[in-house]
C-alpha cells in the first residue's frame, strides 16, 4: 500500500529530540516501511535534499521563505503542497495534529480518493480554546485574534472531513463521539528500550522532560517549579528543548537549583539514557494527549506520578503509577511514596513494561492502521465517502 504521512519535523527520523506527534509520525512511518508498504513522508517547510531514512521516502511540501511575506500560505505553499499530495497519489494519507495546512492535505486526500486519516495529538486539539497552540504566528496579541478564526476554518473542515479520526486515548474518543465524528482509538507506538539500560544505575530520583518552544504550551512548567521548593532533598532530572524567551529567568534558577540536573534538549537516545537513570517519571502538565515520556518510562519499569493526566485511568489506584488530581502537595507525597518504598515501585515497574509490550508495540500498532486502511477503503462502518 502506498501511504503518505504529512508532518512539519523530519528530525524523528534521524533520532534527535522532537516533539510527541512528530515522534510518533516519524514511528509509524518507519514501521510501515519495515512492513513492506511504500512510504513517503511530506515534511512542510523542509529544505533538505530529497532521500530515504529507514526505508521512508522524504519530500518537501513546500520550501521556507519562499513566496511573498503575508500571502505565502495562499500563493506558495498550500498550492506547492497540493501539487505534491498529488504527485505522490497514495492510498492512503495521515497527518497528526493542527496546523495551517491540515486541511489541505485532507482536502486533497478527498479529491483523489483516497483515505484520509486525521491523528488527534492533544486532548484540546478538538476544544476551539487550544487553537492558539497550532496557529500561531509568532506575535501574541495577532495569534490570539487570528488563531480561533484559523481554527474554524482549517481545523473544523479537517475533522469534519476526514475518513476517520484516530485518537490516542479514551477521552479523545468520548469527545469525537459528542462532536459525532467518525474515529478509532490506535495506541500510541513504543519501541522497546535497548536491554542495557534496564541495567542503568537509578542515580535521579525524578524525571521531567517536555519541551516549550512557545508560550501556549506550558506543560506545566511553573507548577515543576513549585515542586523543586517543596521537596528540596529529592534528585530532579530536567531535559528537553525548553526555549520560550519567557522562561529565560526561571530556567537560570532551576539550574542553579542543588537538587536539579539539567540536561537540555537531547537526541531520543539520550533521553531515554536519562530516563533509566531515574526512579519516577512525573508529569505536571495540565492535559496531554498520551505522553510519550510517560509511555517509554513505563517502557524502562518507571512508575509516572502525573499533577493532572491520567490516561485511559491507568494511573487509578496506584496500578502504573498515581495522579495527585492537581494537588501539588499530594504529588510531593506520592513520590516519596514510591521512593521509600523500592518494593512496591519495582512491582509498579514491572506492569508498566508489561503494559507497554501488550498494548503498544510497532507491529501490534502497525497491524491496527492497516486494518484502520482497509476498513476506510472498504467505506465500512460508517466512514465518510
Amino acid at each position: 500500500m502506498k501511504i503518505c504521512l504529512v508532518g512539519h519535523d523530519v528530525s524523528g527520523l534521524y533520532g534527535s529530540g522532537t516533539g510527541g506527534a512528530e515522534r510518533q509520525i516519524s514511528l509509524l512511518a518507519r514501521h510501515l516501511a519495515q512492513r513492506g508498504h511504500e512510504v513517503i513522508f511530506v515534511v512542510v517547510g523542509y529544505d533538505g535534499p530529497e532521500t530515504t531514512i529507514d526505508g521512508v521516502s522524504v519530500r518537501s511540501g513546500w520550501l521556507p521563505g519562499h513566496g511573498v511575506r503575508g500571502i505565502r500560505y495562499l500563493t506558495y505553499r498550500f498550492p506547492t503542497l497540493r501539487q505534491a499530495l498529488r504527485k505522490i497519489a497514495a492510498d492512503v494519507y495521515y497527518t497528526r495534529g493542527g496546523g495551517f495546512f491540515t486541511y489541505t492535505v485532507i482536502k486533497i486526500a478527498r479529491q483523489m480518493g483516497a483515505v484520509a486519516l486525521l491523528g488527534i495529538a492533544h486532548d484540546l486539539d478538538l476544544y476551539i480554546d487550544h487553537a492558539r497552540a497550532h496557529f500561531s504566528v509568532g506575535n501574541g496579541l495577532l495569534t490570539s485574534m487570528i488563531a480561533p478564526f484559523a481554527y474554524k476554518l482549517s481545523y473544523v473542515p479537517a475533522l469534519q472531513s476526514a475518513s476517520c479520526i484516530v485518537v490516542q486515548n479514551e477521552a479523545q474518543a468520548a469527545r469525537c463521539t459528542e462532536l459525532k465524528l467518525p474515529h478509532q482509538l490506535i495506541p500510541n507506538i513504543v519501541e522497546y528500550p535497548p536491554d542495557d539500560l534496564l541495567a542503568s544505575q537509578e542515580d535521579l530520583d525524578v524525571v521531567w522532560i517536555g519541551n516549550i518552544r512557545g508560550s501556549y504550551a506550558t506543560k506545566g512548567f511553573f507548577e515543576l517549579i513549585d515542586l523543586i521548593k517543596s521537596v528540596p532533598d529529592l534528585c530532579f532530572g530536567i531535559a528537553g528543548d525548553i526555549s520560550d524567551t519567557s522562561l529565560i529567568s526561571k530556567i537560570g534558577d532551576i539550574k542553579q537549583s542543588a537538587n536539579v540536573h539539567y540536561f537540555g534538549s537531547l537526541s531520543h537516545a539520550e533521553t531515554l539514557k536519562v530516563i533509566a537513570r531515574s526512579k519516577i517519571v512525573i508529569n505536571t502538565s495540565p492535559s496531554e494527549g498520551f505522553s510519550n515520556v510517560i509511555l517509554e518510562g513505563w517502557s524502562l519499569g518507571k512508575p509516572a506520578v502525573t499533577l493532572q493526566v491520567n490516561p485511559n485511568n491507568l494511573l487509578e489506584e496506584g496500578r502504573l503509577g498515581l495522579c495527585a488530581r492537581g494537588d501539588l502537595r499530594k504529588m510531593a507525597a506520592m513520590i516519596k511514596q514510591y521512593l521509600e518504598n523500592d518494593a512496591e515501585r519495582q512491582l509498579v515497574g514491572v506492569r508498566c513494561r508489561q503494559y507497554v509490550a501488550t498494548h503498544h508495540s510497532p507491529d501490534d500498532v502497525c497491524q491496527r492502521y492497516e486494518s484502520l486502511f482497509l476498513l476506510a477503503q472498504s467505506r465500512s462502518f460508517g466512514w465518510r465517502q
